[in-house]
């Protein structure tokens, strides 16, 4: 049998059927959404961010927990950056912590520094709302105290967000290379993703910002849901505002990706599920402000891809249908249980059944798969995720 010749039984009809609406999913997402986004960078581009005649001043906001071993450096390395000294504050707000992440930050003798410590965990949203009216920058950054920046990021994402037409900016994560069973897949995700943002940033249209690097003007915050993501959120007030967002891809920070599949997974979950809830927030306001290119940006570039599952789960279906109607449908399917079943083994087992870097592909798609599913269907349905682990 021809391996081109239409299916000839019900089963291999719906099969089809099934793969052609699996289909539209990466049509939108990975080549309709792009080609929108070039549009928008020829047609309405923000205007280059000049050096600005007098620098504003900057509050860093670091909220920690159980961070003793890095708060120290993490600190140092704030104050020390190539920013005008006497135009930045430190804060950071310890969040629960069980450790001396608090007496440590407290041990860095400087007075542009504040340290805050929370008797309780009340997560990270909560945290930052809670401390934001104690601060005095202009201008509010936020960082984690595992990203190391580089000294010329904060100049440099200050720039961009006070530029014309810009509210907020985004630096870029550079994530240092390793071995371990999911690190080459993140690798692969992490450079598409770069690719739309500058493309989404060049029109100010960011839909969301890297929780651990990113600066907004203080005029565009507002205190958030404790539920919800700031790194989605954020953004969302300042397109509310008809300000823009932008990349700033020169500001750098470095990062070490999760060697762990449990960790990657719980990772996975934890965001999807508050990202959804925080896209049913924000939705809605966006529509009735009609800030339609931000909601356009903010459904194509996350809810298609944490919606990705559901034509994952179409495809394995639709081919199942059609194994009976020919070779060329067997090897597709061959295909796709090579997949589930390399990496299916590696995350239960450890064991690696494919060589290098194919292996770790394998391995974060079908991780990805599961964490999206279970995210996005607790994220509708199940309790918010407030609190939050450093090992998460």
């Amino acid at each position: 049998m021809s391996p081109w010749m239409w299916p000839t039984t019900i089963a291999g009809q719906a099969g089809l059927a099934l793969l052609a609406m699996a289909a539209t999913w990466p049509l939108c997402a990975g080549v309709l959404y792009p080609l929108w986004l070039v549009l928008m960078r020829l047609t309405r581009a923000l205007p280059p961010a000049p050096e600005p005649a007098e620098w504003p001043s900057v509050t860093v906001v670091v909220a920690a927990r159980n961070a003793e071993a890095h708060i120290e450096r993490k600190v140092t390395e704030l104050l020390a950056c190539d920013y005008p000294a006497d135009k930045l504050q430190v804060v950071v707000v310890s969040d629960g912590s069980t450790d001396a992440t608090a007496a440590v930050a407290r041990s860095v003798d400087d007075p542009r520094l504040v340290v805050i410590e929370l008797t309780e965990n009340v997560g990270k949203t909560r945290a930052i709302n809670g401390v934001v009216d104690q601060t005095s920058g202009d201008v509010l950054a936020f960082s984690d105290h595992s990203t190391r920046w580089r000294p010329d990021a904060l100049r440099a994402m200050v720039r961009r967000a006070v530029g014309p037409g810009a509210g907020c900016a985004c630096g870029r994560i550079l994530y240092a290379k390793g071995d371990g069973s999911v690190a080459g897949g993140f690798s692969i995700y992490q450079r598409i993703e770069i690719r739309l943002r500058e493309l989404a940033g060049s029109a100010g249209l960011l839909p969301s910002v890297s929780g651990a690097m990113h600066v907004v003007q203080r005029r565009h915050w507002r205190p958030m849901p404790p539920a919800l993501t700031a790194d989605l959120v954020l953004p969302q007030l300042v397109h509310l505002d008809g300000a823009g967002v932008v990349y700033a891809p020169e500001a750098i920070g470095e990062e070490t990706p999760r060697e762990s599949v449990a960790k990657e997974l719980r990772a996975r979950v934890r965001i999807a599920v508050r990202s959804v809830q925080s896209f049913a927030w924000a939705a809605p306001q966006l529509l009735q402000a009609g800030r339609l290119g931000p909601l356009f940006v903010l459904w194509s570039h996350k809810v298609l891809r944490w919606s990705l599952w559901v034509p994952a789960a179409l495809a394995l279906v639709g081919n199942v249908l059609l194994v009976r109607e020919g070779w060329l449908w067997q090897v597709t399917l061959a295909c796709q249980a090579l997949v589930y079943v390399t990496g299916g083994v590696q995350i239960s087992t450890g064991v690696r059944l494919l060589p290098g870097k194919l292996q770790s592909v394998t391995t974060y798609w079908t991780l990805a798969m599961i964490a999206l599913s279970r995210g996005t269907l607790r994220g509708l349905f199940g309790e918010p995720m407030v609190s939050w682990k450093p090992e998460d």
